[in-house]
């Protein structure tokens, strides 16, 4: 397993080279894909997360997935459908597991992840995302198992979560009832760590990288 996070992140991270290297392209926002939330469905509020929830960052993806395995194979492989009352499975269920970690490990906590902000640096969900998509954004974990998010100098939510030292894998869930519950595996490099989604709350096809910083950054 950690040998496949090391390999994702090294393509990542060559991602994110090629996107910086190209900084004539005007910004893009995120495009709905199929598996998209639609009209009448539920969509959860953002929280953290900085891509909507159903959405890709690649406008060309439904094509591409469905000359890849044909019309049929790709109606298999849509999103869960996402209805209110499942996202309120899974931050029960989010709630529960971070009850129990916290019953396991006591006080102790990751000294690495709450001593600085963490400030977006690079966010690949189908493609790269644009820097203006995540311009300013961080998130600030503490001590005490909450975390706050927000862009430049604005607050913009909070939440509670637990870090599993054992396994370095990461639960969110946000104070607004009505956004989704995150988890990721992490990777820590030298001054910057990757954020792997999971498939427990269906975010396995998002990675962030975030810079360590002493403070929120700051508009030039």
């Amino acid at each position: 397993m950690r040998i496949f996070l090391c390999a994702l992140s090294f393509l990542f991270l060559l991602s994110i080279a090629a996107c910086k290297s190209n900084n004539n392209n005007k910004a893009a926002g995120p495009t709905s894909s199929a598996s998209s939330a639609q009209s009448g469905k539920f969509q959860p509020h953002d929280g953290f997360s900085p891509v909507p929830y159903g959405v890709s960052l690649d406008p060309n993806k439904d094509e591409k997935i469905k000359k890849l395995l044909g019309t049929d194979t790709y109606r298999k492989v849509n999103q869960v459908d996402m209805t209110k009352e499942l996202n309120d499975n899974w931050i029960q269920l989010a709630k529960n597991i971070i009850k129990s970690r916290q019953e396991e490990d006591g006080t102790r906590y990751n000294a690495a992840l709450t001593s600085q902000f963490w400030v977006l640096d690079g966010i690949f969900k189908d493609t790269m995302a644009n820097p203006q998509i995540y311009e300013g954004q961080w998130v600030k974990f503490e001590n005490n198992d909450t975390y706050t998010y927000g862009t430049y100098d604005k607050v913009r939510g909070g939440g509670i979560y637990h870090y599993k030292l054992d396994t370095d894998n990461l639960v969110m869930v946000d104070n607004d009832p009505l956004a989704k519950p995150l988890e990721f595996d992490v990777q820590y490099q030298a001054g910057f760590i990757v954020f792997y989604g999971t498939k427990t709350y269906d975010d396995i096809d998002i990675q962030m990288k975030l810079l360590g910083r002493p403070a929120m950054p700051k508009k030039d």
